[in-house]
């Protein structure tokens, strides 16, 4: 009550809790051999390293740091390089309900995609 909605302003997310998935930040560096369709394992640190099998389902169109609250400005005259971060989406194939029930969002993971 008593805000505007401005054009394209995001004013909620849906989420199906049917699919489960985990958004993984690559380095720029790290994606060049990635494709979606690719199979990843998913280790969860929380649940004493368990590993769940995934697929690379689509990758952002945008670095990490320009979907940011504050964006770092990098014009301060030093033209330094400094690799940026993808954000992936896998999703989790594993069917073990037990273990998928224990996820939670912001959990840490590890994910190892295989490329060959």
């Amino acid at each position: 009550i008593g805000q505007y909605v401005q054009p394209g302003a995001q004013l909620f997310n849906m989420i199906s809790s049917r699919k489960m998935w985990v958004i993984a930040n690559f380095k720029e560096t790290q994606i060049n051999d990635l494709k979606p369709g690719q199979k990843a394992e998913i280790t969860v640190d929380a649940l004493g390293k368990a590993k769940l099998e995934g697929t690379l389902l689509s990758f952002s169109k945008s670095t990490g740091s320009r979907l940011t609250l504050l964006p770092p400005d990098n014009a301060t005259g030093n033209f330094i390089k400094v690799v940026q971060r993808i954000p992936i989406k896998i999703s989790i194939d594993d069917n073990d309900t037990t273990m998928l029930n224990r996820l939670s969002v912001g959990m840490n993971v590890v994910v190892n995609v295989k490329t060959n």
